[in-house]
Order: C-alpha cells, then structure tokens, then sequence
C-alpha cells in the first residue's frame, strides 16, 4: 500500500518543480525581456523539455514563439 502514497507524493513534486521552473520563466519574460529575451526563452524551452506532460506547455510554446523575433534582433 505504500506504492500509491509514494507514487502521489512523487506527483506532487513534479507539480511543484513544473510550476517553478515555469514562474522562473514568466519572471525572466516579464522582467528581463526588453533587455534579454533569450533569457526568457531558454526557460521556457528548458521548461517544455524537463515537463514535456505540464499543461503549461501550450502556454510555453507560445511565448517561445513571441520571443523568437526579439530574440533575433539581439
């Protein structure tokens, strides 16, 4: 009985390790964009590659494809 407690605490984790490294990403979009938006979009896609199941990922790949333009133009 104790392998459906350990599998829900080791869901719980990744939760919580997908929303931060996805709210390290939205920081760097929101605060360091207008000066280093590659910075933004090396979280992100770190984020869409460690947490490929996250239902963030949508919302990732998005601003990944914002980002892109600025990021061309650095």
């Amino acid at each position: 009985m104790q392998i459906p407690v350990a599998t829900a605490c080791r869901d719980t984790l990744l939760r919580q390790r997908a929303a931060i490294a996805f709210s390290r990403a939205d920081f760097y979009d929101r605060i360091a964009k207008p000066q280093k938006p590659k910075a933004a979009v090396m979280c992100y896609e770190n984020f869409v590659r460690r947490f490929p199941n996250s239902d963030r990922v949508a919302i990732a790949r998005a601003r990944i494809q914002a980002l892109e333009p600025l990021v061309q133009k650095e």
